[in-house]
């Protein structure tokens, strides 16, 4: 039970502390207010129990594919928003305060009203609490140091002149997280993903734990689908073609008002 709890946190809580990795690094240099993390903080809080709370009347709706729907809406508003974050990292925290409150709040009822279900159904089959607690005190250990480690590479990483490094693993992150579009979308049969394009599992699995912490950490599937490649390619494309459409609009400026 124990090995359990900590694979959960592993599947679908690491990818918050991932997320909170990335966004700590983009405004390392900038002052967020403790009012404002405390509204980020309850507006994931609220909208994690109210996925959770509310997960069958939304499953009932849209002929039954309304849950899945609400999904991909979500992973929608969370790469556009993410996006955007990582084109504005330089402007003041007041201007991004709209799309960093999305951005945090959709992906945190993403992932912890997953979490809550399982949690919820594990101890009411194992009736053991203790173990459970057991399990999700150390998978957040493991979850706090992973991170720890995580966020001082992609801090040393964004301040070096491998930059470029850092903006490709943001993509990766945001790409996978897209990705998953695909999967519910065919789940409800509005999409067909098609067959698998390989098969990775005879090295590492979906469901071991560096199955878990490469998904987290750039959506790792050992058996991607042709749809879903195509959705994870575009998804990586984009965040870096803005940015160097930008970077050139900014580098052309200022030759010309020099």
């Amino acid at each position: 039970m124990i090995i359990t709890s900590v694979i959960l946190f592993l599947k679908d809580l690491l990818p918050i502390f991932v997320l909170f990795c990335y966004l700590s690094v983009f405004f390392e240099k900038q002052k967020i207010t403790l009012a404002f993390m405390s509204l980020i903080a309850l507006g994931g809080i609220l909208s994690t129990f109210a996925l959770f709370t509310m997960a069958e009347v939304i499953s009932d709706l849209f002929e039954g594919v309304g849950l899945e729907l609400t999904f991909v809406i979500l992973l929608f508003l969370f790469y556009v928003s993410g996006v955007y974050i990582s084109l504005r990292e330089t402007s003041p925290i007041a201007r991004n305060k709209v799309m960093l409150f999305i951005c945090i709040t959709t992906f945190i009822a993403i992932e912890g009203a997953g979490f809550l279900v399982f949690f919820s159904v594990t101890e009411q089959h194992t009736g053991s609490l203790q173990n459970v607690l057991l399990g999700c005190i150390v998978g957040l250990g493991i979850c706090s140091s992973f991170s720890a480690l995580f966020r001082f590479l992609l801090s040393e990483l964004k301040q070096s002149r491998y930059e470029w490094v850092f903006t490709l693993l943001w993509s990766a992150f945001l790409a996978g997280q897209a990705s998953k579009i695909t999967s519910l979308l065919s789940q409800v049969d509005i999409i067909s993903t098609g067959a698998p394009l390989f098969d990775a599992s005879r090295w590492v699995e979906d469901s071991s734990e560096y199955g878990h912490i490469l998904n987290a950490l750039f959506g790792y599937e050992s058996s991607p689908t042709l749809a879903m490649s195509i959705t994870y390619v575009i998804a990586f494309v984009i965040p870096i073609t803005i940015r160097s459409i930008v970077k050139i609009k900014l580098s052309a400026r200022e030759v010309a008002h020099a």
